[in-house]
């Protein structure tokens, strides 16, 4: 990978049917690794990892994080899930 590259490391979808991919690029300080929509604009984008010195410590985040989507159908960044009393966007509030 060059600097520049961005690679497609992995797909999931969570339990409320949100296709997610998991993206992998090299900075001048490691690998970095972000989930985002399949989507463009369908949902957040988070950033899972940065500076993870090389493939198989990047390999290991990348199966771990998809471990704890299998466990919990949730986006393992999203801290709604951790915190579900957070504000939603503005975009994301329901009118009553």
């Amino acid at each position: 990978m060059s600097p520049l590259d961005v690679v497609q490391v992995a797909t999931y979808t969570t339990h409320a049917g949100e296709h997610r991919l998991l993206e992998a690029s090299r900075t001048h300080r490691g690998y970095r690794l972000n989930d985002l929509p399949a989507t463009p604009g369908d949902g957040d984008s988070y950033l899972v990892e940065a500076d993870l010195l090389d493939v198989e410590e990047l390999r290991g985040v990348v199966m771990d994080y998809l471990a704890q989507t299998e466990l919990s159908g949730l986006i393992p960044m999203d801290t709604r899930r951790i915190y579900p009393d957070t504000p939603l966007d503005d975009d994301e509030q329901v009118a009553a």
